[in-house]
């Protein structure tokens, strides 16, 4: 059934890190797990998000000035 919940997304570009957090989301497909030993384990999955009554679906935060500003808490 279905299983909505809170995504947050770590990505290390260099020195830029940049998070990313879906409030409203769910797993809707999933695919292979893939193992090498040289590599991170990689997940294909496929996440929707759902827009909350702002009509907002994901926040992006980053480090990176290219970004523009954080959002308020």
């Amino acid at each position: 059934g279905p299983d909505r919940r809170t995504f947050g997304f770590d990505v290390i570009d260099g020195d830029a890190h940049i998070r990313i957090v879906i409030p409203d989301g769910e797993v809707t497909e999933t695919g292979d797990i893939t193992y090498k030993s040289d590599e991170a384990v990689a997940y294909e999955l496929t996440i929707t998000a759902y827009p909350g009554p702002d009509g907002t679906v994901a926040i992006k935060y980053s480090d990176d000035p290219a970004w523009g500003s954080t959002p308020e808490e």
